[in-house]
């Protein structure tokens, strides 16, 4: 409690130093008093394929490294992901990867699975600005030592991912599997005239719609389609996809915020073109 004050006014006032060595005497603090992390795993200046980096923490389910940039520095997705991307296939299923200056923590994960959620070797999950106390705790939710190194928030947290949904729920074999299912109950129940559309067809159309374009499909109305993403048999498939890979499971409703979320942007997308 005493040193999460001291952070807090650390961070508003400013340290005697913003070189890189001393930023990184207090990240190092923090990691220990802050985050709960026990001195014997911390390690400094861990030898990577692509250099030393700063901090390695010794976690049982993942590979974790923390890049110290000056106090306030600007921070940029460069210099963390040589830490995390590797040329060729990655080995691991998950790693993370964090930079900071010590007032702003970005958190990125990587690895196989990642690239399979999202299309992308590297995601950008969360940056927080610390000012208030409810700031350590979310960086200590995703990135403490609780749960020694599982990291089940922060995997949990993928679900909230726009970046992940949007890229299940327009290619993912079992998600579309779950969307063509959910229009064939809707064409029997509400005896629509159109046929289901199979899975090539089908990750066109929700691409586009996702683009905010209006495009019908064999009958079907980019409404239906929507309602269809956001339905309980759709959310789940994507949510079972999520623990599979990722190791954790979210609430289904917030999935369907995020869903939500997403659709949203794509009608303003839509309202743009328009205009």
């Amino acid at each position: 409690m005493a040193w999460e004050n001291g952070y807090l006014n650390i961070v508003k006032n400013g340290i005697s130093s913003n070189s890189e060595a001393v930023t990184s005497r207090y990240v190092y603090h923090v990691l220990l008093s802050c985050l709960n992390w026990k001195m014997e795993d911390i390690n400094p200046q861990t030898k990577c394929l692509r250099g030393f980096v700063d901090y390695s923490l010794d976690c049982k389910t993942s590979s974790t490294v923390i890049e110290v940039k000056r106090f306030k520095a600007r921070l940029k997705e460069e210099d963390i992901r040589p830490y995390l991307v590797n040329p060729g296939p990655q080995s691991r299923d998950i790693v993370v990867g964090v930079l900071t200056n010590l007032a702003q923590w970005k958190i990125y994960v990587a690895g196989k699975h990642v690239k399979q959620v999202c299309g992308e070797k590297l995601l950008h999950v969360k940056t927080i600005e610390i000012r208030h106390r409810k700031d350590i705790n979310d960086l200590r939710r995703l990135i403490g030592a609780r749960g020694n190194g599982h990291f089940k928030a922060l995997r949990a947290s993928l679900g909230e991912s726009p970046s992940i949904l949007r890229h299940l729920i327009s290619n993912d074999k079992q998600v579309l599997k779950a969307v063509r299912t959910r229009l064939a109950y809707l064409q029997d129940r509400r005896k629509i005239d159109a046929r289901v559309p199979q899975n090539d067809s089908l990750r066109k159309w929700i691409s586009e719609v996702l683009h905010g374009n209006s495009a019908t499909l064999s009958g079907w109305s980019p409404a239906i389609l929507k309602q269809t993403l956001r339905s309980k048999p759709v959310v789940g498939a994507a949510n079972s996809i999520l623990q599979s890979l990722c190791g954790s499971r979210s609430r289904n409703n917030k999935l369907r915020r995020t869903i939500n979320q997403i659709l949203k942007e794509c009608s303003n997308r839509r309202l743009e073109k328009a205009a």
